[in-house]
């Protein structure tokens, strides 16, 4: 009854078990996905590169306080990741110590990031944060203009 409200399907993953397990999916998404995961990668002739022409998005991970050599070398692999074309998103997290020095840390570190990256990157949308501030992410466009 809930899970109609939900719209949602209940799958069985091991109903032999007790209690059983089961799960909550959208089967109508799931069949989305995988039809649209299929007809996305047939028609090239190369790997995981042909055909569609959408480009990867590439996920970089920074924690809030990271050292200052750190941070560039990672942002000098986003810069040529972006150089190649292709978009990043970039990931920030901050553990409690980092927030209780910083309340901003997420921010502060991502501010950091944006002064490396500079005009290889425009921003594709606003900063996404959770409530607590422990976790941002922000996808990288790139600048077109920049391009070698």
């Amino acid at each position: 009854d809930t899970s109609s409200k939900l719209g949602v399907d209940l799958v069985g993953i091991n109903i032999k078990q007790d209690p059983p397990v089961i799960k909550a999916i959208d089967v109508k998404k799931l069949i989305y996905d995988k039809n649209k995961k299929s007809s996305g990668s047939g028609g090239g002739s190369g790997g995981g590169s042909g055909g569609s022409g959408m480009k990867q998005t590439k996920t970089y991970k920074f924690k809030a306080g990271i050292q200052e050599n750190d941070l560039n070398r990672k942002a000098e692999n986003v810069i040529k990741y972006l150089s190649k074309g292709h978009p990043c998103q970039i990931t920030i997290t901050s553990n409690n110590f980092n927030l209780k020095s910083d309340s901003d840390a997420v921010i502060t570190t991502l501010n950091r990031v944006r002064e490396v990256v500079g005009d290889y990157a425009v921003e594709g949308h606003k900063v996404r944060k959770n409530v607590k501030g422990s976790f941002a992410t922000i996808v990288f466009q790139p600048n077109n203009k920049k391009r070698k």
